[in-house]
């Protein structure tokens, strides 16, 4: 399954929570780990281009799975398991949520962009270059930032 199976899955049916088992882990998805967050597990943003948006997800080794198995009925598939929540799904608090969990990580996280230009900054040798060369230099970081 492709992550765009996955958060289509997903947000095909609110009210349950569908685990993914990726290797020695389950992943819930947006809507699905949103209807998890009471349980304060760290939640993991990235990018995806085959989404068009950025896919919210918290991850958790299979031990902590087989806890949940004593706690909640799980009905089990292939490649993934659900829970039905039989619970209202908020689309509006989702959405507020979503966007809050997105702006909190942009705040602490650096992009390898980032990280690079830092280093470039830290090395580069202006004593010995001419204000055209900097400013060449400059340059070439903005359009690294603009991309």
């Amino acid at each position: 399954m492709t992550i765009l199976d996955k958060v289509t899955l997903q947000q095909q049916d609110t009210t349950k929570i569908f685990l993914f088992k990726e290797g020695v882990f389950y992943k819930a998805y947006n809507e699905g780990a949103f209807l998890l967050q009471d349980r304060n597990y760290k939640v993991a943003v990235k990018k995806i281009k085959s989404v068009e948006n950025e896919v919210l997800s918290i991850g958790f080794p299979v031990s902590v799975f087989e806890k949940l198995k004593d706690e909640f009925v799980f009905e089990f598939f292939d490649k993934y398991a659900v829970y039905n929540t039989n619970t209202f799904f908020n689309k509006e608090l989702y959405n507020d949520w979503h966007n809050k969990v997105v702006k909190e990580s942009f705040k602490t996280s650096k992009t390898e962009t980032e990280f690079y230009i830092v280093e470039q900054l830290k090395k580069y040798p202006l004593a010995n270059k001419t204000p055209m060369e900097v400013f060449m230099w400059v340059a070439n970081l903005q359009k690294m930032i603009s991309n």
